[in-house]
C-alpha cells in the first residue's frame, strides 16, 4: 500500500511541476477546435525574431563562448613520474642475490582543483604503479598511493597561462611485497611454518610535506567550460615518518631512510568549468 501512495505522490508531483505558468488570461469564450497549433507557433517565432530576444540570445552565447574567466572547477587526471629513495632496499636485494629495484615509478593522480581569480586548491589521489624484481623462485613488488591537498597561488594572472607555486600535505603509502614461489613445497614439516618465509605484506605510512610548481595553459573555453593542460614538477619531504607494519604489527625492518617519493614530474589534464 506504501509503495501505491508513493508512485502516485510522485506521479501527481510530476504532473503539477511539469505544468508552465503563464500569465492569468480568460479564454474561456475561445473555441480551441479552431485554433490551429502549428499557425500559433510559427506566429509565435515571428514575434520572438521581431522582437530582437533571438539575436540578443545569440549574442550572450557568443560573449560566454569567447569569455575567459579565471574562476572554475575542475576533474583532473594526469601521468606523474615520482623518483624513489631506496638505497638501504636494493643494497638488501643485491645481498639477496637479486637485482635492484628501479626508483622511477609512474603514478596516475586524479582529482579536483578549485579555482578562484588568483588562489587555487587541489583535492588528489595518486596510486603508484609498482615497479618489481624476481627471479626463478622469489619476486618483489614495491607500490603505495597518496592522498592529499596543496595550495597555489597563480603569479602571472593572464587569459591563458597561470603559474602556481604550490603547497600541501599528503597521506603516503610505501608497500613491500615478497613472494616465494616455492613455499608450499618447502615446507615438509610443522615446525618448518615458523621458519619458513613465504608471501609477506608490509606498509608504511607517512605524513609528506609537498612543495613545487604548475603552469596551466587554458587551451580552450567556451561558455564557462574548457580544458586545461598542466605541467607540474615538485618535491617532498617526510614530515611524521612512519614504520612498516606487517598485519598491523610493527616490523622489526629498517628500511626508514628509504622514500617511494622524493621528487615528481608530470602532466595533468584539467576539464574545467565556471557554471557551479
Amino acid at each position: 500500500m506504501k509503495i501505491i501512495i508513493t508512485l502516485t505522490f510522485l506521479f501527481t508531483s510530476c504532473i503539477v511541476f511539469g505544468q508552465r505558468h503563464f500569465r492569468d488570461y480568460d479564454f474561456s469564450k475561445v473555441d480551441h477546435t479552431t485554433l490551429d497549433r502549428d499557425e500559433l507557433m510559427a506566429y509565435h517565432d515571428s514575434l520572438y525574431k521581431a522582437s530582437s530576444m533571438d539575436s540578443i540570445m545569440a549574442l550572450i552565447h557568443y560573449r560566454d563562448s569567447k569569455t575567459y574567466s579565471p574562476q572554475y572547477i575542475s576533474f583532473n587526471i594526469g601521468l606523474f613520474a615520482q623518483t624513489a629513495s631506496l638505497k638501504s632496499l636494493n643494497r638488501g636485494l643485491v645481498q639477496a642475490g637479486l637485482d635492484e629495484i628501479g626508483d622511477v615509478f609512474a603514478t596516475i593522480p586524479f582529482g579536483f582543483s578549485f579555482k578562484g581569480n588568483r588562489w587555487m586548491g587541489d583535492y588528489f589521489v595518486s596510486p603508484v604503479i609498482r615497479n618489481k624484481v624476481e627471479d626463478d623462485t622469489r619476486r618483489l613488488d614495491v607500490n603505495g598511493a597518496s592522498i592529499g591537498f596543496s595550495v597555489g597561488y597563480d603569479l602571472l594572472h593572464a587569459k591563458r597561462f597561470q603559474l602556481y607555486p604550490q603547497a600541501g600535505l599528503s597521506y603516503d603509502l610505501y608497500t613491500v611485497k615478497s613472494y616465494n614461489r616455492n613455499f608450499k613445497n618447502d615446507v615438509t614439516q610443522v615446525d618448518q611454518l615458523f621458519n619458513v618465509a613465504g608471501n609477506t605484506s608490509m606498509t608504511r605510512r607517512s605524513l609528506n610535506f609537498n612543495y613545487g610548481l604548475e603552469l596551466d595553459y587554458f587551451a580552450l573555453f567556451d561558455a564557462g567550460n574548457g580544458v586545461i593542460v598542466g605541467f607540474v614538477y615538485g618535491m617532498s619531504v617526510e614530515a611524521i615518518p612512519g614504520k612498516f607494519k606487517i598485519e598491523r604489527d610493527k616490523a622489526s625492518l629498517d628500511l626508514n631512510d628509504d622514500f617511494l617519493r622524493q621528487s615528481y614530474f608530470g602532466i595533468v589534464l584539467k576539464m574545467a568549468t565556471k557554471d557551479f
